[in-house]
């Protein structure tokens, strides 16, 4: 009887430690995919919990650059709207900004819309079966009456590219 109540013991405590090894807070995806990206000189963390699929279509396209905004503990979520036109969908070495871009920024009016002024928007990569396009933002801005928003950094966005 003291055999199986010891073997049991041990059996127990292995199966514990190894539990609770695997609490902590360190876990990979914390709902950020790790990208930052500076938005009118503040870096932002580009977030993947609720995040809206890019795509084209038929001419036209869109992808959404989904920002943390922490506030009081609460992470509200700010969406940058961009879309272009182009007669084919996106590939490496597209510079977006070429393409007719405007945005829709967190805090517009309905309807304002910002259009480009300078900068690049490079599409840096192309996943299809992780339904990922990573675009490098070099000092692209995009203005609305006196108004702009400045973009630079890489980052990896969810987009659909319909094959």
């Amino acid at each position: 009887m003291k055999k199986y109540i010891y073997f049991l013991s041990v059996t127990l405590l292995a199966t514990l430690s190894f539990t609770l090894m695997s609490c902590g807070d360190d876990d990979e995806n914390n709902g950020t995919n790790g990208n930052t990206i500076e938005i009118n000189g503040a870096m932002r963390t580009v977030s993947t919990m609720i995040g809206l699929e890019g795509s084209w279509s038929n001419g036209s396209g869109k992808f959404t650059l989904t920002v943390d905004n922490v506030k009081n503990g609460t992470n509200d979520l700010e969406y940058y709207m961009f879309f272009f036109q182009s007669t084919a969908d996106l590939k490496t070495g597209d510079d977006v900004s070429k393409m007719q871009l405007t945005l829709y920024p967190p805090k517009a009016s309905y309807g304002e819309k910002y259009s480009y002024k300078s900068g690049k928007a490079i599409v840096a990569d192309t996943n299809k079966g992780k339904s990922e396009i990573t675009i490098q933002f070099e000092q692209l801005e995009m203005v609305s009456e006196g108004e702009s928003y400045k973009f630079n950094g890489t980052v990896t966005l969810m987009y659909d590219f319909g094959d």
